[in-house]
Formats: C-alpha cells, structure tokens, sequence
C-alpha cells in the first residue's frame, strides 16, 4: 500500500494561503516555462495550479495525476487561465497510463513520500518518461544550516525584505530536520515557531501568517539529498543540471534537479 501523502479538499482550500518555498515562485516559474516552451505536452504529478495554468497559457496538452479528486477540483478555483486537461486519480507509486511523456513535472512530489518509496517514485516515473525526454524534480533538499541558531536566522530574516515564511522555512528546515531521514512534521514545524513567538523572537502578526498557512496541515515534508537522489535516478536518468531560484531564503535548499530520461 503506499504510504503518499495527499492534500484533502479542506487543505487544498488553503493553497491560496501559501507562500513560497511551499507553492512556486515567479522564478520557480520562469525556470519550469523555459522547459515546457518546446515540449510537446507533459505530465504533471499533483494538482498544482500555477503548473496547470502555465501549461494552458503555453497552449500545451497536460495530464495530472494525483490521489485525491476533491484537491485536484479545488485547486481548480485557483487556475487563472481556463482550458481543458486529463486528470488521472492515481497515487503516484501505482500510476500507469499506458503512454510516455517528453516532460515530466514534480514540485516537491518526492518530499511527500517516505526515502523507502523513493526508488519506487523514480521507477514509475522513468515508466512514463520518453528516452530523451526530461524529469523537472523541484524538491526540498537536506543542506548544512547556514546559520546556527533560528534566532540568528530571524535577525537575517529581518534585512531581507521578504515575507517571514520566505525568508526563513528553508533555513528552519535545514535545522529541525529530523537528521534520520529528513522528516520535518508540519506539526512541529509550526509548534517550533509557535516558540519563537512566546521567547519574544517574531511578533504575533508574523506568527499569525505562519499559522494561517500550516494550521491542521499534517503532513511531513522529507527533505531528500541530491546525491542519493542522483544515484536512485542513475539506472533510468542523468542528472544533467541543477538551477535555483532566487525568490526565497536558502535557494540551495530546494533545488530543480533537471533529469535526462537515458
């Protein structure tokens, strides 16, 4: 049985709460447009609406697969170019269409899922990856903190000019990730800020857009490495480049890791 985690209707309600890291930035969809341009149509693993409007503005044939029907039809709302697109309710580790496709997208797919069902993620969507064709994994990755301690991060937080979740999720996550297996419960992830709040460290309006946006959320986020994400992909994929953005803290931290379909 798989283990993915799916957003119901309720959380998918929430999606217009989001910030980046958690929902694509104009970067994020600069780098995926320069992609899906020459491409011929593609599969999309999930329902994320930015990625479903880009393909009908690009005029591009799109097919979504994801879990959960009543997240797919209300993120719908969030659509902003209308158009038509096949929608497959599968979850990902079981999927099987019966065709191939020359660009596959999936925006934090892989942290929705366990490590131990990672080569299984990579062996189904190399099953629907054309030779040639192209595997976008846009994914939160395990990196070394590059601040010690989350006030230090707040007080960087605060010459950035971002949002607070913007600024400072990436950062957070590279220190309260669980170092066994990446697992960063959403739960927690908020409680830990609910901390920072009551040690006086952010102030109630910026705790309060932080809850807005992770209230009831809970699932966990598993932040991947890149080397072994390279070599689980080895026997299907070469990793031919990896591209940031530049809209949001700690860029590093979730990478578009760019897969060439051997």
């Amino acid at each position: 049985m798989s283990s993915e985690q799916h957003y119901g209707q309720d959380k998918a309600l929430q999606w217009r709460l989001y910030r980046s890291p958690a929902r694509p930035s104009p970067t994020d969809l600069a780098l995926y447009a320069a992609h899906i341009e020459p491409s011929g149509g593609f599969l999309l693993l999930g329902s994320t609406p930015e990625l479903r409007s880009l393909a009908r503005r690009h005029d591009k044939p799109l097919t979504a697969v994801d879990a959960s029907v009543e997240a797919y039809r209300a993120l719908e709302a969030l659509v902003t170019v209308p158009g038509e697109e096949r929608f497959v309710c599968s979850n990902w580790l079981e999927m099987d269409l019966g065709e191939t496709f020359e660009l596959v997208l999936g925006d934090g797919v892989i942290n929705m899922l366990p490590p131990a069902l990672h080569p299984a993620l990579l062996e189904r969507v190399a099953a629907h990856t054309r030779p040639g064709g192209l595997f976008i994994l846009h994914a939160h990755a395990v990196t070394e903190p590059e601040m010690a301690t989350p006030e230090e991060v707040i007080r960087w937080y605060r010459t950035s000019g971002m949002e607070l979740y913007t600024a400072t999720a990436n950062h957070m996550c590279a220190l309260w990730a669980n170092p066994a297996d990446g697992g960063v419960p959403t739960p927690d992830f908020l409680l830990r800020y609910r901390q920072l709040l009551d040690d006086g460290v952010i102030d109630p309006e910026e705790y309060r857009d932080v809850e807005a946006m992770l209230q009831g959320d809970a699932l966990t986020l598993y932040l991947v490495d890149v080397d072994r994400v390279r070599a689980l992909a080895g026997p299907f994929f070469e990793l031919e480049a990896i591209h940031y953005s530049d809209d949001y803290g700690c860029p590093q931290a979730k990478p578009f890791l760019l897969l060439r379909r051997r």
